[in-house]
Parts: structure tokens; C-alpha cells; sequence
């Protein structure tokens, strides 16, 4: 029987050993998961303020885009009245070129 105890005292032992073992190995893994938990949670935090800032960008480039919208028809708008200034303009420059050419008829003659 001695034996036997002595068997059993090798195997304890040995389990002992395991367990502590499996005991060192959960508390490390509980470590790691734990900083994993952690990483994740200051990524989230960090897509969260991303998304923030997307949707600032997106109405900044809204607005602009309504601005350069108007800004296209205002332009439009003076081209318009730019044309209109130079028909007149002609039209005035047509009509003093001909009251000069009569002016100068009746002085000539």
C-alpha cells in the first residue's frame, strides 16, 4: 500500500501542477482579453468621432455645392445683362456713326 500512496502523491502533485498551470494560463488570457476589450472600446470611440466628422464634411460640401449653384446662375444672370449693355452699346455706337456721317454731309457740303 505504501506504494500506492506514494503513486497517488506523484499524481496529485502533477495534477497540482496543471491546475496551477491552467490557473496561470485563464488569468493571462483574461488579461489579453481585457486589453482587447479595452482597444476595442477607444477604436469605437475613434470611428464614433470620425463619423462626426463625415457628417460635418458632408453638409460643408452641401452647402457649397448650393452656393456654387447660385453663384453659377447669378453668373449666367450677368452674362445675360452683359450681352444686353453691348447690343445697346452698338446700337448707340451705330447711331452716333450716323448722325456723324450726316453731320459731316451737311458740313461738306
Amino acid at each position: 500500500m505504501a506504494k500506492q500512496k506514494k503513486g497517488k502523491t506523484q499524481n496529485n502533485i502533477g495534477t497540482d501542477e496543471i491546475k496551477r498551470h491552467m490557473s496561470v494560463l485563464m488569468e493571462h488570457s483574461d488579461q489579453q482579453i481585457k486589453i482587447i476589450g479595452e482597444q476595442y472600446g477607444s477604436i469605437i470611440k475613434k470611428l464614433d468621432e470620425h463619423d462626426g466628422r463625415f457628417a460635418r464634411l458632408e453638409t460643408a460640401v452641401m452647402d457649397n455645392t448650393r452656393d456654387i449653384k447660385q453663384l453659377q446662375l447669378q453668373t449666367r444672370e450677368l452674362q445675360v445683362g452683359q450681352e444686353e449693355i453691348k447690343q445697346k452699346l452698338n446700337t448707340v455706337a451705330d447711331n452716333h456713326e450716323t448722325r456723324i456721317c450726316r453731320l459731316e454731309a451737311k458740313v461738306g457740303a
